[in-house]
């Protein structure tokens, strides 16, 4: 007898587990189908940034709320934006993502980051299932890593690599050089220009590292005049660089300089000092000739009184994307990281956008070249 009644416990037991478990799956659901005003306040979308100055591209991302909130929001729900900054030791990056998924519930994360802790964000978005869109680091290794959340709204350095030396192609080849910094983004550029070039037999030697000290800058010259370089990569915007290429104008018009997408974001776009890139052929500033780039520039003028660099439209696109996929599938994170891998968004301001299932994005590269 004591044997049966310890069975008909244990059988109690399991049935009002499974009980238990039944009303928490029918309350998840129920949950689920709740009018989000019932669930949340706001519909947020989680930011990282290198640091609280960098301000230009958290003005592009709230342009862009601000627009959609004009015009409902999510269901009468207005969108939020959730911003952290990777300021602070080594992993930062992890630690802040995971306090947007955990702590924010955000529903996506947007990147303005480097490298390095864009991967420390990716893993995290691995772990989390949530969707994690990049909207300036162009490290090749990124998309390399086969993470089905990750995006990229920027080309990669592989990518623009191998637009880069067709062109050169197209314009009679000739000796290629490439000018790099000791600051990683920068030298994976380098690298992988080097990569991409040696798969396609172009002989590049060694980056040409920039130092701002004056006697190297006329030192670097020299080594570009006795290599008798005819086109020149430049993957870095700065006071150096632009020094160096006054000189090789000033000295060896014939030399062709290209500027890379790390190079066109430290321009102000439609600056008033242009002349100081005359001459030269630049990645990513075909914005400024489509309709789209042009209504985002005067938007983003008028609200903030200052000019946008190419950095903010490349993450006014970037929160436009993943507001869209939230007010056509919902809540549900596989539901937005499905819809933003299938669909091609086109017409936005920086062009037409799709991704391959890397998650790089799939249009063309263009190059504007800057005369007079």
């Amino acid at each position: 007898m004591e044997g049966v009644s310890t069975t008909d416990n244990r059988c109690k037991y399991l049935s009002l587990t499974l009980k238990y478990f039944s009303i928490l799956v029918v309350a998840i659901a129920m949950w689920e189908r709740l009018p989000l005003s019932a669930q949340s306040e706001t519909v947020k979308i989680g930011m990282l940034i290198p640091d609280m100055a960098t301000t230009e591209v958290t003005d592009a991302a709230q342009l862009a709320i601000d627009q959609a909130n004009d015009r409902g929001g999510f269901r009468s729900i207005p969108f939020e934006l959730v911003v952290r900054t990777t300021e602070g030791p080594w992993g930062a990056g992890s630690k802040q993502s995971v306090a947007l998924v955990y702590e924010d519930s955000v529903q996506a994360i947007l990147g303005s980051l480097d490298g390095r802790n864009a991967h420390l964000a990716e893993q995290v978005a691995v772990k989390s299932h949530i969707t994690y869109l990049e909207t300036r680091a162009t490290e090749s290794t990124l998309s390399q890593a086969y993470v089905p959340w990750y995006f990229r709204c920027v080309h990669s350095d592989d990518q623009k690599s191998v637009a880069i030396l067709e062109l050169i192609k197209q314009k009679g080849k000739g000796s290629i050089a490439i000018l790099s910094t000791e600051e990683n983004d920068s030298r994976q550029v380098a690298r992988s220009f080097i990569r991409i070039a040696a798969r396609k037999e172009y002989n590049i030697p060694a980056p040409l590292i920039i130092n701002p000290d004056e006697s190297d800058i006329r030192q670097l010259i020299d080594q570009i005049r006795k290599r008798n370089i005819r086109h020149l990569i430049v993957t870095v915007h700065s006071q150096a660089t632009l020094e160096i290429i006054g000189l090789i104008r000033e000295r060896m018009p014939e030399v062709m300089i290209i500027g890379t997408h790390s190079f066109t974001t430290g321009i102000h776009l439609q600056s008033p000092h242009w002349n100081s890139y005359d001459g030269m052929t630049l990645i990513s500033a075909e914005i400024l000739l489509t309709p789209e780039g042009n209504q985002f520039h005067d938007a983003f003028q008028s609200t903030y009184g200052v000019k946008p660099g190419l950095s903010a439209y490349h993450t006014y696109d970037g929160t436009k994307m993943i507001i869209q996929a939230i007010q056509h599938v919902g809540l549900d994170r596989e539901a937005i990281k499905e819809y933003i891998s299938e669909t091609r968004f086109s017409g936005w301001a920086t062009g037409s956008i799709a991704f391959d299932e890397l998650g790089n994005r799939t249009d063309a590269i263009r190059f504007t070249h800057i005369q007079e």
